[in-house]
């Protein structure tokens, strides 16, 4: 009977483990544009552009993106928090 509750529990917390591990290892994709305002009003796509991500809770930062000709940046996984 010891076996048996051992085994079951033992199963039970390896499944509650593997889920938590999923549900932090998650990301999701980040894209934007980058313009600029000219004097006489006009917006236009910023091409080449550096786009740096810097993290306010920890040390470090996460790759850059640089823009295209139509000033989009995309990250493809961003982490969650």
């Amino acid at each position: 009977m010891f076996r048996k509750l051992f085994l079951m529990s033992f199963v039970a917390a390896m499944a509650a483990f593997v889920v938590v591990d999923n549900a932090f290892s998650q990301g999701a994709p980040v894209r934007g544009k980058v313009e600029l305002k000219k004097a006489d009003g006009t917006v236009v796509p910023v091409a080449e552009a550096i786009v740096e991500v810097f993290r306010t809770d920890a040390k470090g930062s996460l790759p850059s993106a640089k823009t295209n000709k139509r000033g989009e940046f995309s990250f493809v996984q961003f982490p969650v928090g």
